[in-house]
């Protein structure tokens, strides 16, 4: 009876059993792996931040959770922690909570679509057509006789993608739905005859 006892084994607490190696008749020793015990309370989601977006991310951010296991359904979370390292790819991971865990499996992968502060009333730009001349931000617009024009604008947002830009000077400004040049502007200069290859919507 004593040795029965010994024998017990009682969980620490109410999970789901996974990698279970053992069965009826076997014999073990101290230290075999007999079964994983998951803890479906302690299930986050894993997701990394690029070091450009860190200023949208908080802790207790609204997040919505895309698994492909599930792609017709969209779950909700938070965010419950923010790993303060940046890793070799320059991104920070964060830890999510999730509402509604069932079904949900360890090791699937998601999208995860974090809520930001909208920023409205802004023009938004490919990030490649942001130039800098001397200190000062600047695009190039092309006007109707095919030549470009640049517009001095101040970035007041932006990621690995896109800038939002307003106008920043009263003599050169750019317009709702002005043609932008967003490559081979390096070395492009103000009233330089361009010819268009290719419009991007």
């Amino acid at each position: 009876n004593i040795n029965l006892e010994y024998c017990k084994i009682t969980a620490p607490f109410n999970g789901i059993v996974a990698n279970c190696e053992a069965f009826k008749g076997m014999d073990v020793k101290v230290g075999d792996h007999l079964l994983d015990l998951l803890n479906p309370n302690s299930f986050y989601v894993k997701a990394s931040v690029i070091e450009s977006e860190l200023n949208f991310v908080k802790r207790g951010k609204g997040v919505r959770i895309r698994f492909e296991a599930f792609p017709d359904k969209t779950f909700k979370g938070r965010i419950e922690e923010i790993n303060p390292i940046v890793d070799d790819n320059r991104s920070v991971d964060i830890y999510i909570s999730i509402n509604d865990k069932k079904g949900i499996f360890p090791g699937l992968y998601a999208d995860v679509f974090i809520d930001t502060e909208r920023i409205k009333n802004k023009f938004i730009v490919p990030k490649s057509a942001i130039l800098t001349r001397e200190g000062k931000a600047l695009i190039f617009t092309v006007d109707k006789t095919s030549h470009a024009k640049w517009v001095y604008v101040k970035v007041i947002a932006q990621n690995d993608l896109y800038a939002a830009i307003e106008n920043a000077s009263d003599y050169t400004t750019i317009n709702e739905g002005d043609l932008v040049i967003v490559s081979n502007n390096l070395t492009l200069g103000h009233g330089s005859l361009v010819e268009v290859k290719k419009i991007v919507n």
